[in-house]
């Protein structure tokens, strides 16, 4: 069969499995398949499985791709990001090691190199290779990355005016939060610039930089560092030097406050969280919907709803929707310390509880990002959290009964002290 016979069968294939007949395009391409095809056949294959979420047949069609031009960069550009994200990590580091050769100058292959370095636990390397995110990162968001054509902060002891960039998202703030105080101890006149949900958290622990607009510092500084380049410039950068929490507190008047919203109850007090941030192009794989913690009601414990944004009427039915009332972060901090225990997906909220060293249960999908390592139930980021991980990619069945059993643990020796 010639190859001209064999791109017009394919293209035939490919409009019937857009046109929902996955059966007939099946039929055509194991004639193509027979036929040895070329590399555009598997490259393409593999962005149509990858549509439907049919991502271990997607790296397969990569793979016969690779075999017929070991000097595809797309092809190991994208069988890296199917490892990280679908398989295993240290394929990945290999998939996007061979990518950065061919084009050692492309900073998304690097970026996938930093991920995957990150989440195998080199942290030094990682971050050195996530500096190229501004490269990345500076062409897709409206963000302040227009900072890098100012002074960088080189680490070293100064008394001019360093501010620290909070460059991503809450919980990326919160998180690398805990390196501010270095900064301080060897530059006293640190500011930091962060979102403004954060602002008043922050700023009962630190000097807030009040210039911005548009998501954007402006004002006066003469050096800048991104928070999470912060380990890095600090020579901290590995998982054993990651400071300790608790390093952030509520505030006590707004405990106070919130002390008269909760229930009186000896129950055990538990806040949920479902839903990360709906601009994240990932959420759909680390959220889920409300009613998948509803068995938690039949338990002896009072769930209240943490998650924000939510709408002042909205009922859930099972828990108290107190997320309604809440207007920042510092409110939400001062919740979380009269809580008994956090359960949350990975999103900003998780980071918080941590960072205030309450006890958190972070649930994840099968292979979550690069801070949470792999299969540990536990972190070096937050010594009171637990990891509750998927074992299957989008399913979070097994996740939430194991989580449901230890609550109800946790619950029954509640009760059995109140009784004793």
């Amino acid at each position: 069969m010639t190859a001209e016979i064999i791109d017009q069968l394919w293209e035939v294939s490919k409009r019937a499995f857009q046109a929902g007949k996955p059966e007939l395009a099946d039929q055509i391409n194991k004639i193509i398949f027979a036929n040895n095809p070329g590399f555009k056949v598997y490259a393409e294959l593999a962005k149509l499985l990858e549509r439907t979420g049919q991502y271990k047949s997607a790296a397969d069609a990569l793979r016969r791709a690779i075999k017929i031009d070991p000097g595809s960069f797309d092809a190991w550009y994208q069988l890296g990001f199917y490892m990280y994200y679908h398989a295993d990590p240290k394929d990945a580091l290999e998939c996007f090691g061979q990518a950065t050769k061919l084009l050692p100058g492309n900073a998304d292959a690097r970026m996938g190199l930093a991920m995957a370095q990150m989440i195998l636990g080199d942290l030094k390397n990682g971050l050195a290779n996530f500096e190229t995110r501004f490269k990345v990162l500076g062409q897709r968001q409206n963000r302040a990355y227009v900072l890098e054509n100012q002074p960088r902060w080189d680490g070293k002891p100064t008394d001019k005016r360093v501010l620290i960039f909070c460059e991503q998202g809450n919980g990326d703030a919160i998180q690398f939060a805990r390196y501010h105080r270095f900064v301080r101890a060897i530059a006293p006149n640190t500011v930091v610039w962060s979102t403004p949900p954060l602002i008043e958290l922050l700023r009962r622990h630190e000097p807030i930089f009040e210039g911005g607009k548009d998501g954007n510092p402006v004002g006066t500084f003469d050096a800048w560092v991104p928070n999470v380049s912060l380990p890095l410039v600090l020579n901290m950068a590995s998982y054993e030097q990651v400071p300790p929490t608790p390093y952030l507190t509520a505030s006590p008047e707004l405990v106070q406050r919130w002390a008269a919203r909760l229930k009186p109850s000896p129950r055990l007090k538990v806040g949920l969280v479902w839903q990360g941030s709906a601009t994240n192009s990932r959420d759909r794989h680390r959220s889920f919907p409300p009613e998948r913690f509803k068995p938690l009601a039949e338990l002896p414990v009072d769930l209240y709803s943490l998650q924000v944004p939510t709408k002042k009427d909205q009922v859930y039915g099972f828990c108290d929707n107190i997320a309604a009332e809440i207007q920042s972060f510092d409110d939400t901090a001062a919740i979380i310390a009269q809580l008994d225990l956090v359960l949350s997906v990975d999103t900003a909220v998780a980071h918080l509880a941590g960072a205030l060293g309450k006890p958190v249960w972070i649930l994840l999908n099968q292979h979550g990002e690069w801070r949470w390592l792999r299969e540990r139930d536990d972190t070096p980021w937050y010594a009171s959290a637990r990891l509750f991980r998927q074992t299957e990619f989008d399913n979070w069945t097994g996740v939430l009964a194991r989580v449901y059993d230890a609550v109800a643990s946790l619950a029954r020796q509640r009760v059995a002290k109140a009784a004793s």
